[in-house]
């Protein structure tokens, strides 16, 4: 697949299309295509074997945006803020997950520290936050004019992103960058122990399959002078990836299903992205769902018996954006 867009560029328009309406394409009578589980959402992730999502929700504040940790119960439909004192804002929550125990929220915490993983107690909005990570001794210590003679922002020369910690709870994948050049890194938090899985500008959107050897990730490549971008599988305990997806369009935001068979992905076709599948044995995929133009999907994950795809959506009626339900059957592979 090959696109003249950067990876920066790419995540950035993502973000917008999820907390933005376009002007003047939404109609009063658009539907959405699917069912509306909860509002104004972005990057979910499946918790407590499935009967949950947790979230980061967009909420109107005195005529701001502000974001707040959410669970939301699939079941009943009821929403739960979590840390109503803290605002986390867009570029926060680009890094976040929650463990495995279900007890604390893995994040980016610019408050603590610039580039670090933090964790949050879910039970206890005030408890002393956990250091987990300590990427500050990556800077390559630049003084602050120096890095501004790059272009950069002084407070960019570390940056994590999209960060997802194995189903095991044993290692974290996240894209880090230093002075831009972000990749894909690996922490194993029993051995202390940091690697970077791919080549400077070559990795990001990381998420693991169950089994907690493998992720898989999107790998840009822009030696042929044409930036270009696929989905891959990396194993950890090789190093070596494998092709998953590759096509003309753009591809992104993909997340295993539970069992390891297939991946639900984001693919954008003329400026729009829509939810497909595919499955892992043999590279086939299948389109859920076409959206028009004017609207398009942020984030898509797996419900915990995999026969649905929940997927954020944008560009309808009022709301910045809304969970959808999407069913998905493996015959439609067939």
């Amino acid at each position: 697949m090959m696109s003249t867009m950067q990876p920066s560029r790419t995540f950035a328009l993502i973000v917008l299309a999820i907390l933005l309406l376009t002007s003047g394409s939404t109609l009063a009578d658009d539907k959405v295509p699917g069912k509306i589980l909860f509002e104004n959402v972005y990057f979910p992730q499946l918790i407590e074997s499935g009967q949950k999502v947790a979230y980061f929700k967009a909420i109107i504040k005195d005529s701001t945006s502000i974001s707040r940790l959410c669970i939301g119960d699939l079941k009943t439909g009821k929403e739960t803020i979590l840390f109503k004192d803290i605002d986390f804002n867009i570029d926060k929550t680009q890094a976040f997950c929650i463990t495995p125990d279900n007890k604390y929220a893995a994040l980016v915490d610019k408050r603590l520290t610039m580039c670090d993983i933090w964790l949050h107690d879910l039970s206890d909005e005030y408890a002393e936050p956990i250091r987990v990570t300590n990427l500050e001794k990556f800077d390559p210590g630049y003084s602050a004019d120096d890095v501004m003679a790059m272009g950069m922002n002084p407070k960019n020369v570390l940056d994590v992103r999209q960060l997802d910690i194995s189903p095991d709870g044993k290692k974290y994948a996240y894209t880090f960058g230093v002075l831009g050049k972000s990749a894909v890194w690996m922490y194993e938090i029993d051995r202390d122990h940091y690697r970077q899985m791919t080549p400077d500008r070559q990795g990001y959107l990381p998420k693991w399959f169950p089994d907690s050897e493998r992720f898989v990730y999107v790998k840009g490549d822009s030696l042929s002078g044409v930036w270009s971008e696929d989905m891959f599988i990396m194993d950890v305990r090789t190093n070596k990836s494998t092709p998953l997806v590759a096509s003309e369009k753009s591809e992104g935001w993909a997340t295993p299903s539970r069992d390891g068979k297939y991946v639900a992905y984001l693919e954008n076709s003329e400026g729009v992205w829509n939810p497909c599948v595919v499955r892992v044995s043999d590279g086939k995929t299948i389109r859920l769902v076409t959206l028009p133009f004017g609207k398009s999907c942020g984030s898509a994950i797996w419900s915990g018996d995999g026969t649905s795809v929940y997927v954020v959506m944008s560009g309808f009626d009022e709301a910045f954006s809304y969970l959808v339900e999407l069913p998905f059957d493996s015959k439609m592979l067939d």
